[in-house]
């Protein structure tokens, strides 16, 4: 069968029926091409909006968290995250005479004063603690470690904070900074470190928040205190660690080796050992120091027994009013038989009664036994030289905040100095306490301070060195 053939004609219409719809199709693509691309732009429009928008909001955020000052967080940031951390430790300081600044100086003044602590922290902190400042002259940070780590960063900062020069215009400023720690997991911590201020600002110590220093719960603390050194009487849990006492004498037998440690007091909590700074306010409270003074005497005369080193014990100013003191002290000795002569007892500069007839005899009965005295803290307190005289010590011990500060601040090497020429003058021996690195040691030696104290050479330790 054949197809019946189509016209010219009939195949130009055909074509041409077929052009016009793909004419169309193009029409109704380039229509949708076109309302895709109205469609796009208005998206892109409205996603640069909600950008802006954000970015405003993220900037506002910045703004409400940032200190525009110095750049670092501020309260409502701290705040924020004491919200999330409960663990770990709140270091918390402030600028204390601020006021004295802005008045003699101007706001200026105190402006760059707490932009310069800022700069510096920023410079000390080799660790990623945040940093806060709170209001005007008032300081964070928040760390994770616990309080007695904290305390010892705090320690430092100190320490870094008395070593620069903060300077405005030609003149320098030396600000006057209290410091307090709180353990986050206490709760409240903001209330905690202003509690703790108050007392830093009487002592101007650095301290760590307890419940002693609260009004509210003082006295269940303070039952609770005398309950613990109870039961560690009980347990027999204070024991001396001892730290030794480098030799710096070019002349002495023990040149640059340690053969004199000072006999320090602890107490075992369980797994943890405690320093002073933990019980001794409620020995205090207790009245049971000389108690504690005593048990620290028999056990450090029984420990050195077997040895040949020197060493030095602390006596409080309750223990050289207790009448019994003297002939336990003696006894002792003598019961252990220890050369006197070995044997030194620190005194505390500061000690309040210090010119009595009753501490007097104490002390020269010591040394007519042969046994040593030494002035501790030296420099702490307004040096009386009277006493100095009457106490013809043998040995003065510098106070640590004239020796950590020895070889950047020149201020504190005068004062050694002339401690030093002060003590050899009586004819006694300085020792140089918190010698923590080289540099400090190199200042001690060139002064030719007799003995160094300190990390640098020894950490303190229950066990004795075996050679001796």
């Amino acid at each position: 069968m054949q197809m019946k053939e189509t016209s010219p004609e009939k195949q130009i219409q055909t074509l041409q029926s077929e052009l016009e719809i793909a004419r169309q199709t193009l029409k109704d693509r380039d229509q949708e091409i076109e309302r895709f691309q109205k469609d796009f732009k208005k998206a892109k429009m409205q996603l640069a909006e909600v950008q802006k928008v954000a970015a405003m909001v993220a900037e506002l955020k910045i703004e409400a968290t940032t200190d525009r000052l110095t750049g670092c967080w501020n309260q409502n940031k701290l705040t924020d995250d004491l919200e999330v951390h409960k663990k770990g430790t709140l270091i918390y300081f402030k600028l204390d005479n601020i006021g004295k600044i802005n008045d003699a100086l101007g706001f200026e003044a105190g402006n760059e004063t707490v932009v310069q602590i800022i700069r510096n922290l920023q410079q000390f902190l080799t660790k990623d603690y945040q940093l806060y400042r709170c209001w005007r002259s008032e300081f964070a940070i928040l760390i994770k470690e616990n309080t007695q780590q904290g305390f010892e960063l705090t320690e430092k900062i100190r320490d870094y904070l008395d070593s620069v020069h903060i300077m405005f215009e030609k003149t320098r400023i030396v600000p006057a900074l209290l410091f307090s720690l709180t353990d986050l997991a206490l709760g409240d911590p903001i209330r905690h470190v202003y509690i703790t201020l108050e007392e830093a600002k009487k002592t101007k110590k650095t301290l760590i928040y307890s419940d002693d220093l609260d009004a509210q719960e003082q006295f269940l603390k303070g039952l609770e205190e005398a309950k613990t050194v109870s039961e560690a009487f009980e347990k027999n849990l204070f024991f001396p660690v001892f730290q030794g006492i480098r030799d710096n004498r070019k002349n002495s037998p023990h040149y640059q080796k340690i053969h004199k440690f000072e006999c320090l007091i602890r107490l075992q909590s369980g797994e943890k050992v405690l320093s002073p700074y933990f019980f001794m306010k409620g020995l205090e409270q207790g009245h049971q120091l000389s108690r504690a003074t005593k048990i620290m005497i028999m056990k450090s005369c029984e420990a050195m027994a077997p040895y040949t080193y020197d060493f030095s014990i602390n006596l409080t100013e309750q223990d050289l009013l207790d009448e019994s003191m003297l002939e336990f002290v003696l006894f002792q000795i003598e019961g252990n038989q220890i050369d006197p002569a070995r044997v030194t007892f620190e005194i505390l500069e500061g000690i309040g009664s210090m010119e009595s007839d009753t501490i007097l005899g104490f002390l020269h009965t010591l040394k007519k036994k042969r046994c040593k005295i030494a002035i501790d803290d030296f420099g702490a307190e307004q040096s009386n030289i009277g006493r100095l005289l009457n106490f013809e010590p043998d040995f003065i011990k510098i106070d640590a905040k004239f020796i950590k500060n020895l070889a950047t601040d020149k201020k504190s090497r005068i004062i050694v100095e002339n401690v030093f020429d002060l003590a050899t003058r009586i004819g006694a021996e300085v020792v140089a306490e918190f010698v923590e690195n080289e540099d400090i040691q190199q200042v001690i030696e060139d002064i030719g301070i007799h003995f160094s104290q300190g990390y640098l050479f020894s950490v303190p330790k229950a066990e004795l060195p075996e050679s001796g």
